[in-house]
């Protein structure tokens, strides 16, 4: 069984892999993860290690399923330490020499999902926040949301995390990966393709600070990859 002492220190997590090397790691990271009952509280509040998997390490892995033919040459690590890159890329063919990585999967408002699921044993996937006056969740609806309602809100956190990113300052222009939620509601082919709008949409706003943007769901069902 998977204790904390098994989990992978900085220097196993900074370690440079080819995209089948890393996609190898990943499946024995994910079997361990699963295996562990005793680390379930940790794994669903994105606390320590896991914050790190979930946010950055399971997103590349998602996005080398799609580029490990194409890529097979080009080595990867994920940055522990770096304040503005979440990975460093080693590539003589590639634009970009390092990934950053933002998520729509887990904010406040899942956490607080995940502190309810917990203490209660249940909770609704897709209901949506009740917040007191400082917008701050307070309970969740029973009802699940409209799937339609969801899918655009979805859109939205697109949109923000791109702008949030795209407002900072990069010493070179790496490229951006944005991992977004397609297993709640989950996404018919119409909703991918309102998740790349969103993506174009807010194209003006990352392209001076991207080399490229990619975006991919956490099925894993369709990698959105676009230029500047």
């Amino acid at each position: 069984m998977c204790t904390l002492s098994a989990l992978p220190g900085e220097n196993d997590i900074e370690t440079f892999r080819t995209p089948q090397e890393y996609l190898a790691w990943f499946d024995a990271l994910l079997q361990m993860t699963h295996e562990s009952s005793k680390l379930r509280s940790a794994a669903l509040l994105h606390k320590g290690f896991f914050k790190r998997f979930y946010e950055e390490i399971f997103p590349l892995a998602m996005l080398l399923t799609h580029k490990r033919d194409d890529w097979k040459n080009t080595r990867f690590c994920n940055r522990c330490d770096s304040d503005s890159y979440d990975v460093e890329v080693e590539s003589q063919l590639l634009s970009f020499k390092w990934i950053e990585i933002t998520c729509t999967t887990f904010d406040a408002d899942e956490h607080f999902r995940m502190q309810h699921l917990l203490q209660h044993g249940y909770v609704t996937a897709t209901g949506e926040m009740l917040r007191n006056e400082r917008g701050t969740p307070i309970g969740i609806v029973k009802e699940a949301r409209r799937r339609d309602l969801a899918i655009e809100a979805e859109c939205t956190k697109v949109r923000e995390r791109i702008a949030q990113k795209a407002s900072r300052r990069y010493g070179s222009k790496p490229a951006l990966l944005v991992y977004f939620d397609d297993s709640t509601s989950v996404f018919q082919k119409a909703d991918y393709s309102a998740v790349e709008a969103a993506c174009r949409c807010a194209k003006s706003a990352w392209r001076q600070s991207f080399a490229r943007l990619f975006a991919i769901g956490a099925r894993n069902e369709r990698l959105i990859d676009l230029q500047p």
